[in-house]
Parts: structure tokens; C-alpha cells; sequence
């Protein structure tokens, strides 16, 4: 897209955009079109660089690792076109796409967390999680179950109050950590007093 329309493109181009929607920083064109996704690829290689070269990567769930190995990519498809289009007046809701596309993430994410076995790249990595096989598989059936229910639920709040959005977002990824990590931990002391 870059390509074809670079001279065309304004001098500055939006990158951030506030919890409204509003444009609230901006990057060269250069940046956006040639730096940010050298970025966003360099990011992609170390993630399979670290993901590869895990000592119990026959453990990785297949399609969590494919999402992740995607994850990069897919931002760079939807998040640069968006800011591009943005900047040549076209008048798209960032407000919107952003929180449902990491809510999908969620989503996507919670669905195959408890599939996970242990490893040390992808997943809840706690003390606990990593030095019992029984805690790990509890842990990520309750992460997963949050995770979708978040998702669902920043879906449905991102189309009904937009404005919402990015605190639901917010507060349902603290949530969705802490809750798994207080319950793991309770486990592990459970067990070590049993």
C-alpha cells in the first residue's frame, strides 16, 4: 500500500490515537511506511528466535503458537492501512478497531491457553505453574475461561459504549493476569500444606 501511494501521503501520518479515538501523536511517513514495520518484523523474528529455542517447545499448543507467530503481522496489516487511510482523510473509528481486535486476540488467546502444557515461553510461566503439572493445567483453565469471557465481553461494551472501551480493555487484561496468578499461588500453598 506504501508503495503505491507514498508521494501522495502527507507528511505526517497518525501513530497514536487517545482512549476516544483522537489522534494524539504523529510519525514521519518514512516511519510509518518503511521503520515501523522493519520494527514489527524484527519483533516477529525474535519472538521465533525465543519460541524455537524453548527446551520444552514440544509442549507449545500448535495453534497458539501460530497465533502468535502471526500476531506481528496481523498488527502490521491492520494497524498501518487503518493510520495510512486515516491520514488521507478517509474517517475510520480507532476507538472501535483496536479494542476489537485485541479483544478477538483475547479470545482467540483463552481458547487455547488451557491446551497448553508447560513450557517456558508460552503461557502463565509462575513458580508454581512451571513446578506442578496439576497447577499449571488448573491455572490455565481458569486463565482461559477469563480470557474468552473478557474478550466477549470488551466486544460487546467496544459496540455498545465506545468510549468504554479502552478502560474495559485495560481493566479486564489486569483481571485476567492477577486473578490466574492469586489463584495458582493459593494452589501451590495448598498443596505444599497438605
Amino acid at each position: 500500500l506504501c508503495s503505491f501511494i507514498y508521494n501522495k501521503l502527507p507528511d505526517k501520518i497518525p501513530t497514536h490515537f487517545d482512549i476516544n479515538g483522537n489522534i494524539d501523536s504523529y510519525g514521519s511517513k518514512l516511519f510509518v511506511c518503511i521503520i515501523l514495520p522493519l520494527i514489527l518484523c524484527i519483533f516477529n523474528i525474535i519472538t521465533h528466535l525465543i519460541i524455537n529455542n524453548d527446551p520444552n517447545k514440544k509442549n507449545h499448543n500448535k495453534s497458539l503458537k501460530i497465533l502468535i507467530y502471526f500476531l506481528a503481522p496481523l498488527m502490521s496489516v491492520i494497524f498501518i492501512p487503518t493510520t495510512i487511510l486515516i491520514s488521507l482523510g478517509i474517517n475510520i473509528n480507532m476507538s472501535v478497531i483496536a479494542p476489537v481486535f485485541m479483544s478477538i486476540i483475547f479470545i482467540f488467546i483463552g481458547n487455547y491457553l488451557p491446551k497448553c502444557r508447560q513450557n517456558y515461553t508460552i503461557g502463565i510461566r509462575l513458580p508454581w505453574t512451571l513446578n506442578n503439572k496439576e497447577n499449571w493445567k488448573k491455572t490455565h483453565r481458569l486463565a482461559g475461561l477469563l480470557f474468552v469471557i473478557s474478550g466477549i465481553l470488551n466486544i460487546l461494551i467496544t459496540i455498545i459504549f465506545p468510549n468504554l472501551s479502552f478502560y474495559t480493555l485495560t481493566i479486564s487484561l489486569i483481571v485476567s493476569a492477577i486473578i490466574p496468578a492469586i489463584y495458582s499461588f493459593l494452589m501451590y500453598k495448598k498443596y505444599k500444606n497438605t
